[in-house]
């Protein structure tokens, strides 16, 4: 594989979201930001700080992405995911905390921390509401076809929000939104509550 600089990467990306073109356009690109902490099993001493900094990186460059696209296409739709946590928590390992942790010491942060995942959607006008009910990451497509294609029975292909991924926290688990195990056990892992 052909290994290109940041700055050729971004530059390319501008260019393509700025091409001119009579027909819609499917693109997926993904960044290699903000990452998560080294996953060793020891959170350096800079782990936040450092998670942070490329944090700033990334904003930057989803800010600059979405202002091009917009520029060039106001009627686009626009999708920003995450596909994990930053692994900030406990010893700063992904998933199973290498064992080093009881399931009696994990909280809703932790594995929050390790699934949570950033989801927005730049929709281009405010007739979205009816179409943006999404629970899941798999609702996304459902939802951006059946907005698109004005079709409310396409949400009828959502999927059922159950885990199927088999890693844990120490044992935790999200079933349907809830934890099951550890501090929060059948409690919700988002409350709406940042403090929590």
């Amino acid at each position: 594989m052909d290994e290109v600089s940041r700055d050729k990467f971004l530059q390319e990306k501008r260019n393509i979201f700025s091409e001119e073109s009579n027909n819609p356009k499917f693109i997926y690109t993904h960044s290699d930001l903000p990452r998560h902490s080294q996953n060793s099993g020891v959170c350096r001493p800079n782990e936040v700080e450092s998670y942070v900094e490329r944090l700033r990186k990334a904003n930057l460059e989803m800010r600059n992405d979405l202002e091009t696209i917009i520029e060039h296409d106001p009627n686009s739709i626009v999708i920003v995911a995450g596909d994990h946590g930053p692994y900030l928590t406990k010893n700063c390992i992904a998933t199973g905390e290498g064992g080093a942790y009881d399931i009696s010491e994990i909280s809703r942060l932790d594995i929050q921390d390790r699934y949570g995942v950033f989801l927005a959607i730049r929709w281009p006008n405010s007739d979205f509401e009816e179409y943006d009910d999404i629970a899941i990451l798999q609702d996304l497509f459902p939802s951006i076809f059946a907005y698109i294609f004005e079709d409310p029975n396409l949400l009828n292909l959502r999927l059922e929000p159950k885990s199927t991924y088999n890693l844990t926290v120490s044992g935790a688990m999200i079933q349907d939104g809830v934890i099951l195990g550890g501090l929060n056990d059948g409690e919700a892992l988002f409350t709406g509550d940042a403090e929590k």
